[in-house]
């Protein structure tokens, strides 16, 4: 049996702004926080939680001289340890930042 540390992480991928598989279902409740231009998503519902208790992505957006940074997080918990790390979903994460920044750009020129 695996140690509760064992089951929890921590996934981050930082991407420049300017998935494949499946479909699957996600309900969540999106938190903003304007002051560090963060947003959150919770999870309420969703295939996600078949394989793990907590799903929790996280981006904060970092301006730069020239665009900006998104720093994506994704906080999970397990459900025990043969269940994988959830590589796919932060792949999806990113993929969609990617998208809302497409949209964004193209709704500014």
């Amino acid at each position: 049996m695996a140690s509760p540390e064992a089951l929890h992480g921590r996934l981050q991928k930082d991407i420049d702004l300017k998935s494949k598989g499946k479909s699957g279902t996600f309900k969540e409740k999106v938190e903003f926080d304007d002051a560090n231009m963060t947003f959150t998503l919770h999870g309420i519902e969703g295939d996600v939680y078949d394989e793990y208790k907590v799903y929790r992505p996280i981006c904060k957006v970092v301006p730069k001289s020239k665009g900006s940074v998104a720093k994506l997080a994704l906080e999970y918990e397990r459900v025990n340890e043969d269940t994988p790390i959830p590589n796919k979903y932060m792949d999806f994460f990113v993929s969609m930042t990617q998208d809302i920044d497409a949209h964004a750009y193209a709704a500014s020129t």
